[in-house]
């Protein structure tokens, strides 16, 4: 899929392969040695609910195919973003004050932004997963 339709999903040969081994395994259950059209397409069915289980963002309910690959939904990938670009802007202020810098007071900082923007404060895995980007990126 080129992002020309979202009704499209690419198969990939897993995916194939999978819907063999189900469908086969589906006749076996049934003690069959011949797949039939229904098992191909109970199959499908228990396919696409297996899919869309795995590629529903919890947080806002809809669709997002790359918490597939990344496994965080997309609302959190924006928070983790979000936190990491507040935790820059409070380590360029406390830089330029020339403020003492200890992780528990840049942690108090992000908190108290945060409560000004009346948004959930960061907890200790936010907080250290956008402190690792930052020192990453040599801030």
């Amino acid at each position: 899929n080129q992002g020309s339709s979202r009704e499209v999903i690419t198969a990939t040969p897993r995916n194939l392969e999978s819907l063999i081994r189900i469908s086969e395994s589906l006749a076996k259950a049934e003690l069959r040695e011949v797949v039939l059209a229904s098992d191909v397409a109970e199959a499908l069915r228990l396919l696409k609910v297996a899919t869309y289980a795995a590629a529903v963002d919890p947080e806002t309910g809809l669709i997002d195919m790359e918490q597939l690959i990344v496994g965080v939904g997309a609302a959190r990938r924006k928070r983790q973003r979000e936190l990491e670009a507040l935790l820059q802007e409070v380590l360029a202020d406390r830089a330029q004050s020339g403020g003492m810098l200890t992780v528990d007071s840049i942690k108090l900082v992000v908190n108290e932004r945060l409560g000004e923007k009346k948004e959930q404060l960061a907890n200790d895995g936010e907080f250290f997963g956008a402190l690792r980007v930052a020192e990453e990126q040599g801030l």
